[in-house]
């Protein structure tokens, strides 16, 4: 079972981000997959249940980057949702 949390962000007392890259550069993060809750910034990840959605700050160690051309559309579309 894979443990995603907001908590695996920031190293407990250390206020600083984990070296580990976010859902939103990963190729398994799937946002256009994820009906209504991709108007909340939430996506599915097809490494875990089809119900578990993730935002896009959280990490696991199973990262696979995404080609660029998806990074950076969802870079844009990640500004455009706030």
């Amino acid at each position: 079972m894979t443990h995603r949390t907001d908590e695996a962000q920031t190293p407990q007392g250390t206020g600083q981000m984990s070296s580990l890259p976010s859902c939103s550069s990963c190729k398994s993060w799937q946002p256009k997959q994820s009906g209504g809750m991709a108007k909340h910034r939430m996506a599915i990840c097809e490494r875990n249940p089809r119900w578990k959605f993730f935002p896009p700050q959280s990490s696991c160690p199973h990262f696979q980057a995404a080609p660029t051309d998806v990074v950076e559309s969802r870079i844009v579309w990640l500004g455009a949702a706030r």
